[in-house]
């Protein structure tokens, strides 16, 4: 298209705004919206009249440019009304059939005791997320998929939620830039959680003070037995050698060596380990980003 008509008294103010299909999905949820057929003729852009709640939703979301203190806090309140505002409008049935499918990461392991499985990971979910992907699930027929398609292959299957400990994880680059993922897996001891936890800050702060170049990610999980993973990723098998400073260098410099040894016991006095494997990732069976 062409702007046919703007000067310096009277600009033209375009405004894009990328749709969260989650969002929307958990909303029409939420509020018991039943969506209408998709009739439109698969044209890539369609036009349809602005109501004056949706627009007001875009015009205090654009004032926010004045006030960037108030952002953090009123731009989530104001993304939220404009998804609820967006299924009252004319491409509701449009909006309604956007794809919310789940991406996933496929990795299978290279060492450890079993290698004969794979596991799929989905990551950066809300737990409001999962209303909106049933829906997308019961839609794509997902589950007669798996059955016709793939369970006939798979001998056993299991289904964790695990969440990423972010405060005491320490994540260098993308990591998308990993190809092989340390994974040891520990269970924690009746009653031993305070004493865990305590170790973990601990450890965390003096790493994080001595600048520790080796990245890692802490996750619990919910499921099972519910157990603690320590997840350290690395580009290539070279970095499977011990960084320098060693992780029982820099804890013995920030800490004592004392004091180091003593914190380590009490970490693994209360969780004990479970498994420990090598994982390598499989892009090749992993969704695109």
């Amino acid at each position: 298209g062409n702007v046919v008509k703007a000067s310096r008294d009277e600009p033209y103010l375009c405004m894009t705004l990328t749709v969260d299909p989650r969002e929307l999905a958990a909303l029409i949820v939420e509020t018991g919206q039943q969506s209408p057929r998709d009739d439109h003729d698969g044209r890539a852009l369609y036009v349809s009249a602005l109501r004056a709640p949706l627009l007001d939703g875009f015009l205090r979301l654009m004032r926010l440019l004045d006030a960037p203190r108030d952002v953090p806090v009123l731009a989530p309140l104001i993304l939220r009304e404009i998804h609820y505002r967006l299924p009252q409008s004319e491409q509701f049935g449009r909006l309604a059939n956007l794809d919310i499918a789940p991406g996933f990461a496929a990795v299978h392991p290279v060492v450890g005791n079993d290698l004969t499985y794979y596991v799929f990971r989905s990551d950066n979910h809300q737990w409001k997320d999962f209303d909106a992907e049933e829906v997308w699930r019961e839609k794509a027929k997902d589950d007669e998929a798996y059955m016709r398609l793939i369970a006939p292959h798979v001998e056993k299957a299991a289904h964790y939620f695990e969440e990423t400990d972010a405060a005491h994880s320490h994540m260098l680059g993308d990591l998308g830039d990993y190809k092989y993922f340390s994974v040891t897996t520990r269970t924690l001891k009746s009653g031993s959680r305070g004493d865990a936890m305590a170790a973990i800050e601990k450890i965390h702060k003096a790493l994080t003070d001595q600048k520790w170049p080796r990245s890692y990610r802490l996750a619990w999980t919910t499921g099972g037995k519910g157990s603690f993973r320590l997840i350290m990723p690395m580009k290539n098998w070279a970095e499977m050698a011990d960084p320098n400073p060693t992780l029982y260098e820099a804890l013995g410099k920030a800490l004592g060596q004392d004091d180091a040894a003593a914190t380590l016991k009490q970490f693994s006095t209360a969780l004990e380990i479970a498994d420990e494997t090598i994982v390598v990732a499989r892009p090749d069976l992993s969704t695109q980003k």
